[in-house]
């Protein structure tokens, strides 16, 4: 048990909106990787907590199309109330903004926590800015995500923006947020480091740290919004590596979202993935399908091989008393052993890929297998019970609520 007690000394202080399934780590948190303390029962608890916290992000409504808003308000599986919305913004004109305030309001009035999208890129001038903030807030936002924007290295080469991104944002006006009202700030986060020119891990995490310091010098709350992936080796890695990078600089009471795609037709997911730049390696079969080889057990020598970065010796530990390890095992054992995570491949470096925000849409796809975030689900679960979820439906709002409301009931994903 020494990992866990080291993972739980360095983690102290930082339990886990945007981008897909999110993950929130409440206030005053403590992660606690349960390990081999996390046994079928808890994992189910810890699964239909997760399914009573969960958040959703719609579409703003607007006079040409129905968004996904006030769908979201129509379905009989609509979400309890006081439960976080995103509400993101794709167009490129500032104007829509006003489809976003429209939301917003839509769902306060409804008993929800809108949390509206505030690209910089769609902000031209200090004014723009303003007017925009005053409009969300009067609409009951107390929440905002920032986002540098898809075309936010184009508008600036073309010398358009007010902000060059996100942290210059904060810099001149995190102030006027909190006096705005506005109480917690979310910024992205980047499990898979995309292949942009002279980014990497580091550099992401450099930059994250810095909009961190800018919110919470204002006296704003800070959450960290992570973009999807499908890797969950890769996002505990992640997770455990941005937890200790602010606890080393001092900024405490971060709290984490973390990004997983919520059910979705696998053809549109792959493209999904690719548009947005995140490695597809086990977005279908996943990790756990992969090492299990299509059985429900598997002993832990067998296993050993099987891509998960842990040794026999790491998983024997978690067996049952059969000696075997199923999937509730393997996420036990993945959430608990620190190290063995490899650095992933260099990828061929490209532009900016789109955000997810971009795919939410409100029709259902009906072709092919429909993918569902297992493996995610259960390591979150088994990193702790005290989290949230916020799905992107990609695949449809009925099965993002349908998927949420099987949670809440403890229902087998």
């Amino acid at each position: 048990m020494a990992s866990a007690s080291r993972a739980r000394a360095r983690l102290a202080g930082y339990l886990p909106p945007c981008w897909a399934l999110c993950v929130v780590i409440a206030r005053t948190p403590r992660w606690a990787f349960q390990g081999r303390r996390c046994g079928n029962t808890s994992l189910q608890r810890n699964l239909q907590e997760l399914g009573r916290r969960i958040s959703i992000e719609v579409n703003p409504d607007s006079s040409k199309n129905g968004g996904t808003g006030s769908a979201l308000l129509r379905s009989a599986e609509r979400l309890p109330p006081k439960s976080s919305i995103f509400v993101n913004m794709v167009k490129t004109e500032v104007d829509h903004f006003k489809d976003v305030a429209d939301t917003t309001r839509l769902l306060a009035d409804e008993g929800y926590e809108p949390i509206p999208h505030m690209p910089v890129s769609r902000l031209s001038t200090a004014e723009e800015f303003h007017g925009t903030l005053d409009m969300l807030t009067e609409a009951g936002a107390r929440q905002l995500l920032l986002v540098g924007g898809n075309d936010l290295r184009q508008r600036n080469a073309q010398n358009e923006l007010r902000f060059r991104n996100v942290s210059a944002l904060l810099k001149a006006e995190a102030k006027s947020m909190k006096a705005a009202g506005i109480q917690t700030v979310a910024l992205a986060g980047l499990p898979d480091s995309p292949p942009w020119p002279g980014w990497d891990e580091k550099v992401a995490t450099r930059v994250l740290l810095e909009k961190v310091r800018l919110v919470l010098e204002a006296g704003l709350k800070a959450e960290v919004a992570s973009q999807f992936c499908f890797n969950p080796r890769q996002l505990v890695h992640w997770l455990r590596e941005t937890a200790t990078a602010l606890e080393a600089e001092g900024l405490h009471g971060v709290t984490f979202r973390v990004g997983v795609a919520g059910p979705t037709r696998l053809k549109r997911l792959r493209r999904i993935a690719e548009i947005c730049e995140v490695p597809a390696d086990f977005l279908h079969p996943g990790m756990f399908d992969l090492a299990l080889g299509g059985h429900d057990r598997v002993a832990a020598e067998g296993l050993e091989d099987a891509g998960l970065g842990l040794s026999q010796r790491d998983l024997s530990p978690f067996a049952g008393e059969d000696g075997c390890l199923g999937r509730p095992e393997l996420a036990c054992a993945l959430a608990e052993v620190e190290g063995g995570f490899e650095v992933p491949a260099e990828r061929s470096q490209t532009g900016n890929g789109s955000g997810p925000s971009v795919f939410v849409e409100c029709q259902e796809d009906s072709e092919e297998e429909l993918v569902i975030p297992k493996d995610l689900l259960y390591v979150l679960a088994a990193c702790d019970g005290n989290l949230a979820v916020n799905l992107y439906p990609f695949g449809g709002l009925t099965q993002s609520l349908s998927m949420a409301k099987s949670l809440r009931a403890g229902e087998p994903l």
